[in-house]
């Protein structure tokens, strides 16, 4: 017996020493495990019913405790009494009040800001118009045919009356445009000059007046003075003819010399006297801004 020698053997128990509610709660059926209904029912009623037993005997903290119920009444009644000043403290330091003066300010509608049509429109713009007036010397009306606008910006509108003044020349009628007036009614002060569309040159041609009546009645006097002159009847003397004077040839040499007369001095007069141009309406011109 004692030279045997001792023998483990290791049995398998598939869990059951750490299974120890195996058959109090829960069983075994073939492999699987069921849990005891009937057991797991009682012992939840019974801890349920244990925690209702401790919370019945368990005081309410609402309750009035007898300490609390009655008030104490002092042995000795202090007659002294303390004066407690309570101090109010803010981080904030009084400021001295200001008095401040109340400012009016008056509010006025909004408006249009704009610079003066002279100094905007740009030197050298260019533009058709159309005489509605006939041009002399004196005011001349004329409409402006297309928007005077550079790179986008429009200056003047299509429709816009120029109003100017004419001076005439030699050959041409000079038109100086100083207002314009937009289709608001508004007057803007401009400088602009009219070119003749035919050779845009400065200055309009046209038809000259008040010159053809005189020179018509100048060359007439000289011609009927000359003619006065023919009909005097001349004697031959000595090779030489000499006009003898006679009524009749008195009276033509008077005629001739006032014929004569009146002529010169119908030239003098057309020679001092100013040309007057005049355009007709209804002709196409060319406005140019700026001043020359």
């Amino acid at each position: 017996m004692l030279n045997e020698q001792a023998q483990v053997k290791v049995e398998k128990d598939n869990g059951d020493q750490k299974r120890w509610a195996k058959g109090l709660f829960y069983r075994k059926e073939g492999n699987k495990l069921k849990i005891k209904s009937e057991v797991t029912k009682k012992v939840f009623f019974g801890l349920c019913g244990i925690v209702v037993i401790a919370f019945s005997f368990k005081e309410s903290p609402y309750q009035d405790s007898p300490k609390d119920s009655s008030i104490e009444v002092p042995v000795r009644i202090s007659t002294h009494s303390e004066k407690i000043t309570l101090e109010n403290y803010s981080d904030i330091k009084d400021k001295p009040k200001e008095k401040h003066t109340k400012k009016s300010y008056k509010i006025e509608p909004l408006k249009i800001v704009s610079r003066e049509k002279e100094s905007l429109i740009p030197l050298g713009s260019s533009g058709t118009a159309l005489l509605l007036t006939g041009a002399t010397n004196g005011p001349v009306k004329a409409k402006l045919l297309e928007d005077i606008e550079l790179n986008g910006e429009i200056f003047i509108k299509e429709g816009s009356i120029l109003w100017g003044r004419g001076a005439s020349t030699e050959e041409r009628l000079l038109v100086t445009f100083s207002k314009f007036v937009d289709a608001d009614g508004k007057s803007h002060e401009i400088k602009a000059n009219a070119y003749d569309l035919s050779d845009q040159i400065l200055g309009l041609k046209g038809s000259v007046i008040g010159r053809t009546s005189k020179k018509i009645l100048a060359g007439a006097g000289l011609g009927v003075a000359g003619a006065l002159q023919t009909m005097q009847q001349p004697q031959n003397l000595g090779g030489v003819a000499v006009v003898k004077p006679s009524l009749k040839n008195a009276l033509l040499n008077g005629a001739s010399t006032a014929t004569l007369g009146i002529a010169e001095q119908e030239l003098e007069e057309l020679k001092n006297k100013q040309t007057i141009i005049e355009v007709k309406k209804g002709t196409k011109i060319v406005i140019v801004f700026g001043e020359i």
